[in-house]
């Protein structure tokens, strides 16, 4: 029940561990792997008439959570990260959308303090926005500040919204519903300096809400497949056996080097 004398986000509607610094260990890239794809993100996320979403698609295991981890914590190092959310199925609101827009607003109420008081004062006027559809909170939580700051003409850098795993969301419905609201939304907004991150596997819900017209009109896609990853696999796996090494060092005395081979290495 709402408290009409004291209406906040926090805690009731936020999902803490949902970000990229959540209780929950997560994994960026090993260093020097996967960076073409940053790179060509950061890109992006910089580019003066670029389009406001970036999809980042592949199938499961191409390690699309761990670009947007690295990500995160570079844009957050750098002032740039405005909210991050990492969806997980089976993880409670991680799973959930029922709080997905409200915990990226009160993300960028820290990220970006000049948007505290509009969001407050949006919530003192229609505190029933908490309870709306993704739709009404994505327009008035998040894309109303943001307008209300280029009409004071409070200036304010690119910023960058990560949302990591859309399949992994229990509610194929709301999120057909969120793509297509976003998308929406960026075409009216497109004059803000704001970049919304998505990931996710081509599920079929995900790729028809990226088929459509409006959606393709605000949408970059980036195919993580067609990026080589040989030299990220081959980084990957010498840290592993270097690691492996390392904690067994008395019985690599007796083998030696290299281990494995410069052939197993390459037929791995």
């Amino acid at each position: 029940m709402l408290d009409l004398g004291r209406i906040s986000l926090y805690p009731d509607f936020v999902v803490p561990h949902a970000a990229y610094n959540g209780r929950s260990a997560r994994v960026g890239c090993l260093r020097g792997t996967r960076v073409l794809a940053i790179a060509r993100i950061l890109t992006w996320r910089d580019g003066p008439n670029a389009k406001s979403i970036c999809w980042m698609s592949s199938p499961a295991g191409f390690g699309k959570s761990a670009i947007s981890q690295t990500l995160a914590e570079f844009c957050a190092r750098d002032g740039t990260l405005a909210a991050s959310f990492f969806f997980l199925r089976g993880a409670g609101g991680r799973s959930e959308i029922s709080h997905f827009i409200t915990t990226l607003a009160f993300q960028i109420t820290i990220s970006v303090p000049e948007v505290k008081p509009i969001v407050e004062l949006i919530l003192e006027r229609d505190p029933t926005i908490l309870h709306q559809s993704i739709t009404y909170q994505l327009q008035n939580l998040i894309f109303v500040p943001f307008m209300v700051l280029a009409q004071a003409n409070i200036p304010h850098c690119a910023l960058l919204i990560i949302v990591d795993a859309l399949d992994e969301c229990n509610d194929q419905d709301s999120m057909r519903e969120f793509i297509t609201a976003l998308a929406d939304a960026c075409h009216v907004g497109r004059h803000l300096k704001l970049r919304w991150l998505l990931t996710s596997r081509g599920e079929e819900h995900i790729r028809q809400s990226f088929s459509n017209p409006a959606s393709q009109r605000a949408t970059d896609l980036l195919k993580l497949e067609a990026f080589d990853a040989r030299n990220d696999i081959k980084m990957f796996l010498e840290a592993r056996f270097s690691a492996i090494i390392q904690r067994n060092a008395r019985l690599f005395r007796h083998i030696p080097p290299p281990w494995p081979s410069l052939w197993d290495m390459d037929a791995l």
